[in-house]
């Protein structure tokens, strides 16, 4: 704003004190003059006198001169005040932004543009009415005063304050004051900016960056910003940006993360590294789009998290010139994906163990039968050829071959789950010493048997054939495994499971357990060689050494036993094999090892009914040679029809179980319809806890399994005719 002109009363005293120091310099020059130039009385008197009119002739000369000029630069400055008032009065009224002049003692508006005119919504008359407290939400006018005392005159104020409009809407507003004169009096200019839409905006971008944030915290999710210069050469100095939640997943605090790509590249796992480091190198030759990344990162802690990347590359784009990287925690799923792979594998394991067990159960019948009467006839020509004769020795051989068969028979339906061991509380130590007895005479010359049994016996509850087939057949597995020379070590203990343990194939529960280990000095196995270990038929012996069932028989009796399996091997190095049994407190049954004399018949009348003719006649020529009167049917339909006619011509029923038109047990159930104390033998190729049930239920206490032996045909015959 221009200088004010000073007030008349002002300006006369200004020119009455120069006038007055005018007078006083010219008396003091004129004295000096005139005592120069004469002595004389009289002519002195008459210089004095001349020297006054010219003092007084001079002095309104230039008192006049004065006074013109001083009238005229006021005049000029008042003509300047008033343009410059005007400009600035033109300039407040044209200015696009609400702005208004008020008194600070009564914070009146003294003058208002026309565009707080339109934004507010008031008429001027209304404006000039009211003061700048009219136009604040009446909470914040204590802050208002307090504001305002704390600012001098002249002071420039800013801050954001809330105003409402005259239709009562509240806006936020920007406000810059300073102060000025309005009409001779202090005042204070005020200059709104409204700021509503913007801080709007604001609010809503920190609302959706806190989601965000919150959000990408909860997945463990962040963004990482590598900038490149354009004229890089080496990226790997390049600054990287890193999140906040990427320091918090990885354990570091703010100032232990350097901003430095290469510092990233040095907590990659070495495994990981060199591809990574390959990547890096061609950054700047990075197409534009999106690439993904899954690497190991170490941890604050020494552990390795699992890091996937996708990063997009924004090198092009000027205002960017950067790579952002998404970053994601997923050690988590890696993980689930590991132990979904190994559920998986155990999956597929079941299922292999299961497509076995349906195969065994299809072909035992079948099976059976054929090796039924090679067993039976084989037996009678033992019993008939004379002692030392050929025909006596190729009988012998053939009866041998027949029980070989009738062995592995025997472990092809141990994977079937119809076909479960007999559970008793069994002395692992002495299944174990047995079996190593068996095994030590056929080691080969360099290999050394080492055992480690314990002075306590150790109880378990499973079937002894079954843990004497644990034994031997890892021992085999071992035995080939090192060849010509070597160590085997088998040893025997008792272990404590507080907590749950995954093993490659199996998974140990908490609980007491009985420890067998064999350990070798072999070729020991790769890592794919160990994922298939416990197939059915896999195998990496030669063709003719192994059947590939070994293994999976082990398999298939410690997991039904309720157990575990530990493999650790490496390649050149041996193989440990650990079975972890539940162990019990109850000491071994004591079993009867003495053989009973066969118990014969007294022309007792059964009923044999086998829908395989050559079996069938097999069993009534056994029951000839026991003292018996058999009567064979090769139809359970047939066999129904003649007992209903006389069911009291038959002494006892010796049926099979899988027959086309009647089961056993459904035979059995209708015969004894018609005589319930019948006395009935099942024969069947597998026996388990469903078979069991469903000859309980037929009245059926006597059951032999496939193929059939005479001395135990004898024995369960006389047990179901009260005889044993």
């Amino acid at each position: 704003m221009p200088r004010t002109p000073r007030p008349p009363a002002v300006e006369a005293l200004r020119l009455a004190v120069i006038y007055t120091l005018f007078g006083v310099l010219w008396i003091l020059i004129s004295d000096t003059v005139v005592a120069w130039i004469t002595t004389d009385p009289v002519r002195l008197t008459s210089l004095q006198t001349a020297k006054g009119w010219l003092f007084v002739g001079a002095s309104a000369a230039v008192l006049a001169f004065l006074v013109y000029r001083a009238l005229a630069r006021a005049a000029r400055a008042q003509q300047a005040l008033t343009a410059t008032e005007a400009g600035y009065r033109e300039l407040f009224q044209a200015n696009p932004l609400p702005m208004w002049i008020y008194d600070p003692a009564t914070l009146r508006f003294l003058a208002v543009n026309d565009a707080a005119v339109v934004h507010y919504g008031y008429s001027r008359e209304a404006f000039l009415r009211m003061t700048i407290g009219d136009i604040r939400p009446l909470e914040d006018l204590p802050a208002l005063r307090d504001w305002l005392a704390r600012a001098g005159d002249g002071a420039v104020l800013s801050g954001l304050w809330r105003h409402c409009k005259r239709d009562g809407t509240l806006i936020e507003v920007d406000i810059s004051s300073h102060g000025m004169e309005w009409g001779g009096r202090p005042a204070r200019c005020v200059v709104a900016t409204d700021v509503t839409e913007r801080r709007r905006a604001e609010r809503a971008l920190r609302v959706s960056e806190e989601r965000l944030r919150i959000g990408l915290q909860g997945i463990n999710a962040a963004m990482n910003v590598v900038e490149v210069p354009p004229d890089a050469t080496d990226v790997r100095s390049a600054r990287l940006y890193i999140d906040p939640v990427v320091k918090r997943v990885l354990g570091y605090a703010d100032h232990e993360f350097p901003n430095k790509l290469e510092e990233w590249l040095a907590r990659v796992h070495p495994d990981d590294r060199p591809a990574l480091d390959a990547r890096v190198a061609v950054m700047t030759q990075w197409k534009p789009g999106l690439t993904h990344a899954r690497y190991r990162m170490r941890h604050r802690d020494g552990s390795w998290r699992w890091i996937e990347n996708t990063r997009s590359n924004l090198l092009h784009e000027p205002s960017v010139g950067a790579v952002v990287m998404n970053f994601r925690d997923i050690t988590e799923r890696k993980a689930a994906e590991v132990e979904r792979a190994r559920l998986e594998s155990r999956l597929r394991q079941a299922e292999k163990m299961e497509a076995v067990g349906r195969l065994a159960g299809g072909i035992a019948h079948d099976f059976n039968n054929i090796l039924g009467g090679i067993l039976g006839y084989a037996e009678m020509l033992v019993e008939t050829a004379a002692e030392g004769t050929p025909q006596r020795r190729y009988a012998q051989n053939v009866l041998t071959a027949a029980n070989r068969a009738s062995g592995l028979v025997e472990q092809i339906l141990s994977y079937s789950r119809s076909q479960r061991g007999k559970r008793v509380p069994v002395e692992l130590d002495r299944i174990v010493a047995e079996t190593l007895d068996l095994v030590r005479g056929k080691l080969a010359a360099g290999i050394t048997l080492e055992t480690r049994l314990p002075a306590k016996q150790h109880y378990v509850i499973g079937d002894p054939t079954q843990l004497h087939q644990i034994v031997m057949n890892l021992c085999t597995n071992a035995v080939h495994a090192m060849g010509e020379s070597g160590k085997l070590l088998v040893s025997v203990g008792a272990e404590e499971v507080d907590a749950e343990r995954v093993f490659a194939h199996t998974t140990l529960r908490p609980g007491s357990y009985a420890c067998l280990a064999v350990e070798d000095s072999g070729s020991g196995m790769d890592a794919t060689t160990l994922a298939r270990l416990f197939e059915p038929f896999f195998t990496t012996k030669e063709i003719g050494k192994g059947t590939g069932l070994g293994l999976s028989l082990v398999y298939g009796i410690v997991t039904d036993s309720g157990g575990a399996i530990d493999v650790a091997s490496t390649p050149g190095r041996g193989s440990r094999f650990t079975i972890y049994l539940p162990r019990v407190d109850s000491p071994a049954i004591a079993e009867d090892e003495t053989e009973t004399p066969v118990v014969r018949g007294n022309g007792e009348r059964i009923m044999v009914v086998e829908d395989e003719q050559a079996l069938m006649a097999l069993i009534c020529e056994v029951l000839k040679r026991l003292g018996y009167e058999p009567a064979g049917f090769a139809d359970s339909a047939a066999a129904l029809a003649e007992f209903e006619t006389r069911p009291e011509q038959f002494d006892a029923l010796i049926t099979d179980e899988v027959m086309p038109r009647l089961a056993g047990t459904e035979l059995a159930a209708a015969l004894r319809r018609h005589r319930s104390d019948l006395p009935i033998v099942l024969v069947s190729g597998y026996i388990g806890p469903i078979m069991s049930e469903r000859a309980a239920a037929a009245g059926i206490r006597e059951i032999l399994k496939k193929p059939v032996q005479a001395r135990e045909l004898a024995a369960s015959l006389a047990r179901a005719l009260g005889r044993a």
